[in-house]
């Protein structure tokens, strides 16, 4: 908590994935702490979930072949209540 504005200090987790633009059939992630982790989950341009993983490991694999081209969102919501977002182009 910041002694200034009496506001909690937000500290994100930090996670990777690659490749990215991404073509193939496996999607790398990196996690620095998966006990953190509560849910990955992949959006598609509509909003709606196709893929949620559990993500055990700080280095995981998501099997991510079913997806057409296209540009997804990748969500991974934490314990803590915050979340990370980045974009994902699938080629």
């Amino acid at each position: 908590m910041s002694i200034i504005t009496g506001i909690d200090d937000i500290v994100l987790e930090e996670f990777a994935m690659y490749p990215n633009p991404f073509t193939g059939n496996i999607l790398h992630v990196t996690v620095n702490n998966p006990n953190h982790v509560e849910s990955f989950v992949i959006i598609n341009g509509s909003g709606k979930v196709i893929k949620t993983e559990q993500l055990t490991n700080r280095n995981n694999t998501v099997d991510i072949s079913d997806l057409t081209n296209g540009i997804y969102i990748v969500k991974i919501a934490y314990k803590n209540n915050s979340c990370q977002i980045e974009k994902l182009i699938v080629k």
